[in-house]
């Protein structure tokens, strides 16, 4: 198990939407951004609904440091492997699981107003 960070926000959110915003805005103070892996996955008996976000990095394949960039998504490339698992409990959308270590690529600077 990985340690929580301590100002990761964990909900609960009413809607997806509004998790996700959160978890956006706290994403980018840390200088990367989330996206929407897939729609939320059906309800089961067992577990609400789920949805994963993940890292929105990609490093394009190249073997020059120079060709080597920032793509988007579906590029062929190496992808990093930081997600959250959020999940649609009875108080309302909360991460279950995450690994938030990046794969190997630089982080960006926050944004200057984003300073608490």
């Amino acid at each position: 198990d990985r340690p929580t960070p301590a100002d990761l926000p964990m909900g609960p959110w009413p809607t997806l939407e509004v998790g996700f915003n959160a978890l956006q805005a706290w994403a980018l103070m840390k200088g990367f951004k989330f996206i929407l892996e897939s729609k939320p996955k059906e309800p089961t008996s067992r577990a609400g609904s789920k949805c994963y976000l993940s890292c929105k990095y990609v490093r394009a394949a190249s073997s020059t440091a120079k060709q080597r960039r920032t793509v988007s998504m579906g590029d062929v490339g190496e992808k990093c492997h930081a997600f959250i698992r959020l999940e649609d409990s009875t108080e309302g959308w909360v991460p279950m699981s995450f690994d938030i270590a990046h794969s190997a690529h630089p982080l960006e600077a926050p944004p200057a107003n984003a300073a608490a």
